[in-house]
């Protein structure tokens, strides 16, 4: 799994250097720097993934003319204001390293050794937090107009090729609540919610905030992990390149040339092989946006299986979770998995009945770290436990529990509260 370290860009000061795990979690304060640290990873598995499919043009072009940081800032918002001269970025993937130093410079992208045999194809997908207000808008697509293709008119695009593989006959329950079905209505293009006690058919643009918010990350969850194992999309061009490839190779197995037939059918075995996704890298900006304390359990588990599910059947690299939260039960969450993978060691069987094992997370598969004040990372796995550290939980319970000490004691007991705090 890839690190990455970030010193001075944008809110971040020092990262350290960040393991990516195949669940990782960022939790900090508003504009502390999560979807900095989000964006900027992305960005880099994005660039590795392109890289291995087209190692020579794909690299040279993002090594000049200042292509990856003004991809950065056109794709992602991560203009030049969030880079100074003591700006750092090092991301050390599978197959390459990306660097990017100060303000102007280019990034210098290196393959690794043994990068032949790490190449592969990956499904890379970014889920804003804003995609709340594309849910809302009807024809999204049509609506959203913008000069560049940033990280939501993606989400746009991405989300409508999604949409269009649940049809009416093969609709995606959701997990948080078992009553609603979502399908597409290609013939309309509407997005759509069958609810199954009423057999009652509603669009989503008048169901809740919450059920907006959670229908495309449920969606893009089940489409990324089913498209592990397909072909991706390739071009003439990358079938030439292999083609000529062989052929400058020259023959194989005698003296005599390979018939042209036979090249080109290696060649296309060669390329759709290469194209073939190995894994998803889904990154999700707060999951938890408008949702009830139980459907975001719901909907954290069902992404903690759909990755283990995946690791578990494919071989070779692993596919990803990264989420950014603010909220305390994300954390709880994943705690009760990673407790139920270490009582599994126990006694499995048991363990069985209380959180069953797709839903397990083994330590070694999890990461978590908070932004400090100092906007710095923390990692927030408990060294002896393997849990996320509890004052990390729920920062402002001790404030709440506090007061409403300070507040009993005004009401039932024998002592005013000092009057220099009543605004505490």
């Amino acid at each position: 799994m890839p690190t990455i370290r970030i010193q001075n860009i944008g809110p971040l000061a020092d990262t350290g250097e960040v393991r990516v795990a195949p669940v990782t979690l960022v939790i900090g304060p508003q504009s502390s720097g999560k979807s900095t640290l989000m964006k900027l990873l992305c960005s880099c598995v994005w660039v590795e993934k392109h890289v291995m499919l087209d190692d020579s043009q794909f690299l040279n072009d993002y090594t000049h003319y200042n292509r990856f940081r003004r991809m950065l800032g056109e794709f992602h918002r991560l203009d030049s204001t969030f880079f100074s001269p003591e700006s750092r970025l090092r991301y050390e993937g599978e197959a390459v390293i990306i660097e990017l130093l100060g303000q102007r410079s280019n990034a210098r992208i290196t393959r690794k050794a043994g990068f032949t045999a790490a190449r592969h194809n990956e499904k890379v997908c970014y889920l804003p937090a804003e995609r709340n207000l594309i849910s809302a808008l009807q024809n999204a697509e049509r609506a959203y107009r913008t000069n560049d293709v940033d990280e939501l008119f993606n989400y746009i695009v991405e989300w409508n090729d999604a949409r269009t593989s649940f049809p009416p006959e093969r609709p995606l329950p959701m997990v948080f609540d078992a009553n609603l079905h979502y399908y597409y209505e290609s013939s309309r293009r509407r997005d759509m919610l069958l609810l199954v006690d009423q057999g009652k058919r509603v669009p989503t643009f008048n169901a809740s905030s919450g059920v907006q918010s959670a229908i495309p990350v449920t969606g893009m969850a089940d489409y990324v992990e089913r498209c592990v194992g397909q072909v991706g999309s390739y071009t003439p061009h990358d079938l030439l390149q292999r083609e000529q490839s062989l052929l400058a190779r020259g023959p194989r197995r005698s003296a005599a040339a390979q018939p042209v037939a036979d090249v080109r059918a290696e060649a296309r075995h060669d390329v759709e092989e290469l194209f073939r996704y190995r894994a998803f890298r889904l990154f999700v900006e707060e999951p938890e946006q408008n949702l009830f304390p139980r459907s975001q359990y719901e909907l954290v588990r069902d992404l903690v299986r759909r990755v283990r599910r995946t690791n578990l059947d494919q071989e070779g690299p692993g596919s990803s979770l990264v989420l950014t939260t603010h909220s305390p039960y994300v954390l709880t969450v994943l705690n009760v998995l990673l407790l139920a993978a270490q009582a599994a060691k126990r006694d499995a069987r048991a363990t069985e009945r209380v959180v069953p094992s797709e839903f397990q997370l083994p330590a070694a598969d999890f990461a978590a770290y908070g932004i400090t004040d100092d906007r710095r990372l923390e990692t927030l796995t408990d060294p002896e436990t393997g849990l996320v550290k509890g004052e990390w939980l729920d920062a402002v319970s001790d404030i709440v529990d506090e007061q409403t000490y300070r507040l009993n004691s005004i009401l039932y007991g024998d002592e005013e509260g000092p009057a220099d705090e009543a605004g505490a």
